[in-house]
């Protein structure tokens, strides 16, 4: 099964299938948060993070920093992070980085931030070491 859409986007079905159950999440989403069980913005700064991570975690795959079987590995440790920035914050011993209506909000918003950050700088790092002892990138000191 091929979709085209705008052009030359061919989906197969597997993809199709979880395009479709991806916006009834979402509606779900939309439906729970308008009720009032959750702040909308908690909710797309979860899933923006979770996203973003889950291609940093990728990236590192493909540059061969950790193998496939490690990645889940990976997964708890951005996880581990984000719980122990997330009890900084609201030990007072890292600030806030937005806010919002509660601090909890704006505690777990801003450990994603921070997080996000600081795994992006490792996943460089990891990069740059593995293509370099690979001699694909000079290593200059």
């Amino acid at each position: 099964m091929v979709i085209c859409v705008a052009g030359r986007i061919e989906l197969g079905g597997r993809e199709a299938i979880a395009a479709v159950l991806f916006m009834i999440l979402v509606l779900v989403l939309v439906a729970l948060a308008q009720a009032g069980f959750f702040s909308p913005v908690v909710i797309g700064s979860v899933i923006t993070a979770t996203v973003l991570l889950v291609f940093v975690g990728y990236g590192l795959v493909k540059y061969g920093v950790i193998s496939r079987e490690a990645l889940p590995l990976w997964y708890f440790f951005t996880i581990g992070l984000i719980l122990v920035f997330y009890g900084a914050i609201l030990r007072g011993v890292m600030p806030l980085i937005i806010s919002s209506n509660t601090l909890e909000e704006a505690g777990l918003i801003s450990s994603l931030i921070y997080v996000s950050i600081l795994t992006g700088i490792i996943a460089v790092i990891a990069i740059l070491y593995v293509l370099a002892r690979r001699r694909i990138i000079p290593l200059r000191l």
